[in-house]
Order: C-alpha cells, then sequence, then structure tokens
C-alpha cells in the first residue's frame, strides 16, 4: 500500500478528556487545518489548561503502521523504499545541526552524564552529540522505524575504536526493549511528543525509568510559531510556554530552563519550537547551585567561543 493509499484509509477516534489536565467538559473546537497534500485536521482547545490537540485522531493501530512505513517517504517524498543506504540528505542536515544545539543547550545543566535515553532517535544524531558532548558510557535510541534504526546502527559501527569515541550506543525499535534495569540520567524527547496519542503516557513511563538525579529535555513545535505549519499533519498536539510547562509538572517533574529556537536572521520569523528543560528533584535555591549554574554556563560559553574560532576561517573565506 502507498502512503497516498494509506492516508485515504485512516481510522479516527474521538478524543474524550484532555490530553494533559483529563478534563472532560472543557473541550471546545478550535479550527480544522485544511491542507493542500495530507489529510486536513480538526483540532479543539482545552478551556481548563489551553492545551490544543486534534480530534477525532488517528487510531494506534493506524499510526504504528504510518511511521513505521510511511512517515518519512510522505514528509521527504521519497521515490523508492526506505532503506538504511538512502537516509535523504536533509534528514540527516537537519537531525546534525539539531544534536549540535540540544547537547550544547544541555551543556549548561550537566557536564557529564552517566547514560543517557532518546525516545524518536530517528538517525541516532544526537546520541551521537551528546555521547560527544556530556560523555554517557551509554546512550539508548528508540525508534520504530527500521531503515533509520538500522541506519543509526550502522553509522555507530564505522566508527574505529578510540576515535573519540567516549560511549556506545544502542538502538531499539520500543522503549519496551530497553532493559528495565536501567535507570537514566538523560532522557532527551525531541520533536517526538506532538507526534503521540498520549504524551503524558510517555512522561509517565520516561519518569519511571530515570534516577533521582536525572534530568528530561523536551523539544515541541511552538503553537504560535516558525515557518512551517505547526497544525500540520502528522501532529496531533500544539504547544506553548504554559502548556508544555504544565504538561511536565503534571507528572511529577521541575522545570529549569526553557528556550526557543528557529527564528532565524535577517527576518526573524517567531521561534519555530520550545524546548524545555526538567529535573527529578526540585532544585535548592542556594549560593552553591547559583554558582554551580553560573559556572556550567559560562563553560558553556568557552565551548561554543572555541568552536567559533575553529569555524572562522571557512566563514571568512565563505
Amino acid at each position: 500500500m502507498t502512503v497516498q493509499e494509506m492516508l485515504e484509509h485512516i481510522e479516527y477516534e474521538e478524543v474524550a478528556a484532555c490530553p494533559v489536565c483529563r478534563e472532560t467538559d472543557k473541550m471546545v473546537d478550535l479550527i480544522t487545518d485544511v491542507q493542500v497534500n495530507r489529510p486536513s485536521q480538526a483540532w479543539r482547545i482545552c478551556l481548563n489548561c489551553e492545551h490544543t490537540f486534534v480530534s477525532p485522531r488517528p487510531t494506534e493501530a493506524f499510526l504504528k503502521k504510518f511511521y513505521t512505513d510511511g512517515y518519512r517517504e510522505m514528509v521527504y517524498r521519497l521515490k523508492e523504499p526506505e532503506s538504511p543506504e538512502r537516509i535523504p540528505v536533509g534528514s540527516v542536515n537537519e537531525e546534525r545541526h539539531r544534536s549540535i544545539r540540544v547537547s550544547t543547550m544541555l551543556f549548561r545543566v550537566k557536564e557529564r552524564v552517566a547514560n543517557h535515553l532518546d525516545v524518536g532517535s530517528s538517525t541516532g544524531a544526537l546520541c551521537a552529540g551528546i555521547i560527544d558532548m556530556l560523555s554517557p558510557k551509554v546512550s539508548w535510541g528508540v525508534e520504530p522505524n527500521e531503515a533509520w534504526r538500522k541506519f543509526s546502527e550502522k553509522a555507530f559501527a564505522t566508527v574505529p575504536p578510540g576515535d573519540d569515541k567516549k560511549g556506545e550506543a544502542h538502538f531499539v525499535p520500543t522503549l519496551t526493549k530497553v532493559p528495565k534495569t536501567l535507570k537514566f540520567e538523560l532522557v532527551t524527547l525531541i520533536h517526538t511528543l506532538e507526534h503521540l496519542r498520549e504524551p503524558r503516557e510517555l512522561l509517565e513511563q520516561c519518569r519511571d525509568r530515570m534516577r533521582p538525579s536525572g534530568i528530561i529535555a523536551i523539544e515541541v513545535p511552538n503553537r504560535y510559531g516558525g515557518l512551517p505549519n505547526p497544525l500540520l499533519w502528522p501532529h496531533l498536539h500544539c504547544y506553548t510556554e504554559d502548556t508544555l510547562k504544565r504538561l511536565v509538572e503534571s507528572v511529577g517533574f521541575y522545570p529549569l530552563l526553557f528556550e526557543t529556537f528557529g527564528n532565524h536572521p535577517p527576518f526573524y520569523p517567531p521561534p519555530q519550537s520550545i524546548v524545555v528543560v526538567a529535573a527529578m528533584q526540585k532544585p535548592e535555591l542556594s549560593m552553591e547551585n547559583v554558582l554551580t549554574r553560573y559556572n556550567l554556563y559560562r563553560n558553556a560559553v568557552g565551548h561554543i567561543q572555541g568552536q567559533m574560532a575553529q569555524a572562522r576561517p571557512s566563514y571568512e573565506v565563505g
């Protein structure tokens, strides 16, 4: 079945309660987003917490097949079946830039982490960035698409032993395949939560797999920003800073910092993405913690200045 045929036979179900606050009586229709090359979607908003979500939404069975067999073919307009040898260069470049950005941002919160879990790991670029910047002994990537997962495994297998490789990486199709004995110090969900039917459920699962000292980094599209349409298919949720904060707090996390990304010069459109970094434990306000945070930020600045100095010759040459 082609992607187009798949999209012509979507199975839907109504959403009975707000996915963030579980409110059942204050959900109203917001807008129907009509798209040219993708299915239209009916969006609702919860008047209790302001979260925006799709209802009716595709069923779990449909989404599982779509993300396994059709998502990237649709997004990157692939003309041949997916395979580890035919990963679109646009995807690789996008995720390489995202890896540098996210790992550098996390360097402001922790200098090192013992281990790392990335849910929605795609090409494995973020796992590589975290290994390079934060030196975990192991990074686990969860990616349901077999071609992208095999690409990740192949890419890590080609790294020569001892060649700046500080940790190992493993890639699995579902979170249930990650050993339950592992407790993670860092969990990342980068442009993942907007695609899930029940984002709160996944956050609860991640929370249960984390160490008490652990942190989680989440990036999602900004409801009010970006050049791409944040309401486009197959997004099932659209967040603001307020609704993302409500979501992470609803499962017991404590937000440490918020960032926005994607407002590129020279025209500076509204930020495309929102990022929150949250902790398992509530941070204490003390001189030690404030100075530690200050030093982490200055270390991150020093690292970036070093990168800029190395890159300057190429910029001058053009």
